[in-house]
């Protein structure tokens, strides 16, 4: 349950996401969760008894978030996933340590990007699709210096994106 709540003279709110609560809300259904409830009641009004007056919703917005899982299970040394986005106010990073998880708005653009390190990239599956290094169709190479390259790829987020990085111990 997430409750936000006002007098007539300033917002308040309770709950577990923000300790101080603004003007603006962002609500992440959690994943798996089907249905989802929102209601407004008219607490104490401005002014007057009858409380269908003052403090109504105003401007409320819905907005569809897919969520962007690009982690893997190598170390720093392995290499750096990292996820671009390329308007910052419509992706929410939920991995504030990494830049390798989040939410990302539906419609927006986002760069996901393999930096080798000391494993060699094979490829990676993307929603279950596997797209080999070679495949210079799907891949932006960058060469950053001799034998480390950066694989990266662009995406309109109209789905959910999860990547499987795959890649080889270097001989």
């Amino acid at each position: 349950v997430w409750i936000s709540s006002s007098d007539n003279s300033g917002w308040h709110d309770y709950g577990e996401i923000e300790t101080r609560a603004t003007y603006n809300y962002d609500y992440i259904v959690p994943q798996g969760q089907e249905n989802s409830i929102f209601g407004f009641v008219s607490v104490k009004a401005d002014g007057t008894a009858d409380k269908s007056y003052g403090n109504f919703l105003d401007n409320i917005a819905f907005k569809e978030y897919y969520y962007v899982h690009a982690k893997f299970d190598g170390g720093e040394n392995f290499g750096n996933v990292t996820i671009t986005p390329e308007d910052p106010e419509h992706f929410i990073f939920t991995d504030l340590d990494s830049k390798e998880v989040g939410w990302s708005l539906a419609g927006s653009k986002i760069t996901i990007s393999f930096q080798e390190q000391d494993r060699i990239f094979l490829g990676a599956y993307i929603n279950g699709v596997f797209h080999s290094k070679n495949d210079t169709s799907f891949w932006t190479v960058e060469k950053i210096q001799e034998g480390k390259n950066v694989y990266s790829f662009k995406r309109i987020i109209d789905a959910a994106v999860t990547v499987k990085v795959v890649y080889q111990a270097k001989n």
